[in-house]
């Protein structure tokens, strides 16, 4: 079971890696903005609590007990591992993160956005997409997706928010092979008999 740090041991914690890192007590307490004395209580009520001595003190310096640089690797990684922490929530809160799960159609979405998806998850390492490929209208809200993009009309709904992304050209084609076989039709109701 974890046992809860209190602000004050936090707080002996910092002031001990600073004096540590500087050497010196009074360094410390400028880089800290606080008193010298304040510093030096903090630091004998920390080696109180641990039932060690951190620092040999003389009238000019200070310097680790072989316990004190033992402890002072502890609380450096332990300090460090807290900013980390800190760093990627504050990343997250400025960068797009989470999970995001996108329905698209099968050739659009394999041939046109999975390419820009992928340049996407590159820049926002926080972001998951996860990605089906699907042919058939369906609601979003329904099947649970963030996102969907399909192409023509969009039914009148309150529920979603559409948006138009690009006109879509249709060319009707057709081989060579086809039109020596069949001829080249001349209306759409003569391209349908074929």
């Amino acid at each position: 079971m974890l046992t809860v740090i209190s602000t004050e041991s936090f707080s002996s914690i910092v002031h001990f890696v600073t004096a540590a890192n500087s050497g010196s007590f009074t360094e410390a307490a400028e880089q800290l903005g606080i008193s010298k004395s304040t510093i030096g209580k903090s630091i004998q009520r920390l080696e109180h609590n641990l039932g060690v001595t951190l620092f040999h003190r003389t009238t000019r310096k200070i310097s680790l007990t072989t316990e004190g640089e033992a402890y002072l690797a502890s609380c450096q990684s332990a300090l460090q591992t807290l900013q980390m922490a800190e760093m990627a929530l504050r990343s997250k809160l400025t960068e797009p993160s989470g999970t995001v799960r996108i329905d698209l159609p099968a050739a659009f979405g394999r041939s046109v956005m999975m390419p820009v998806l992928m340049d996407m998850t590159k820049r926002y390492p926080y972001l998951k997409l996860t990605i089906t490929f699907n042919d058939r209208i369906i609601d979003p809200l329904d099947v649970g997706f963030d996102l969907a993009i399909r192409f023509g009309p969009v039914k009148d709904t309150t529920d979603l928010i559409a948006r138009k992304l690009n006109d879509q050209h249709l060319i009707i084609c057709a081989s060579p092979a086809y039109i020596s076989n069949f001829g080249t039709p001349e209306t759409l109701a003569e391209h349908a008999s074929f």
